[in-house]
Parts: structure tokens; sequence; C-alpha cells
């Protein structure tokens, strides 16, 4: 679910199609399998940019858990240019089920609703 624009009509409704199979399919099963494994008290997490578009759709927005958000540059984990300066760095959010995943970054951590969603 990428931020792209469409210039026409018809890659406006392509783009559109694309975006609702792309949560249909991709987002509703990370959704299953994550609270499936919340469900049976297994280990859940999910990573993508803070900035997603899919972290608010209704596939993935009330996720039970926590959620953090941290820049992946200060773990040493980015892009070098050729001359050895971050590119694309990019801010990453996760979502996890057990908080002690979640302590140690640098950054803020804070609950998602605590309910499974049905």
């Amino acid at each position: 679910m990428q931020s792209i624009i469409a210039l026409t009509p018809e890659k406006c409704e392509e783009l559109s199609i694309q975006r609702q199979h792309h949560h249909d399919v991709h987002l509703q099963f990370c959704k299953v399998i994550y609270t499936r494994q919340v469900r049976d008290s297994r280990h859940a997490h999910l990573e993508q940019p803070q900035a997603a578009l899919s972290w608010k759709t209704k596939a993935l927005s009330r996720l039970p858990g926590h959620r953090v958000a941290f820049d992946q540059c200060k773990y040493g984990a980015c892009c070098l240019d050729k001359d050895g300066l971050a590119i694309g760095e990019e801010v990453y959010q996760f979502a996890d089920f057990k908080a002690s995943s979640c302590t140690g970054y640098d950054t803020s951590m804070r609950p998602w609703p605590s309910t499974l969603p049905t």
C-alpha cells in the first residue's frame, strides 16, 4: 500500500483495485496469523514503515499488543551512499504482543487495545 498517485482515471481505478486486493489478501492474512499467535500464547510481531497507510486499515489498526516506532539508523540498520552518508532514512514501526520485546528502544512504547478482534 504505497503512497502512489494515479495520474489518470484508469490508473486511479487500477490502484484502488490493487489496494483493496492488498488489504483483503495480504493484510487480512497478517491479521489472522498475528491474532492466532496471540490467542495461542505465542510470539507475534509485524513490522512496516511508520508512515505506511496499512497501519490505518481495518486489518491492522486494532491489533492487540504494543506498538513501537524507532529509527533503524540509530541501531546501524541503514543504507549508505557512495560517500558513506545514510540514505533513505525511515522510521519503522512494529507491533509486538510482548512488552518485553518493545523495551530498550530509544523511543516511546504505547499499548494497543488489549482485546482480540473477533
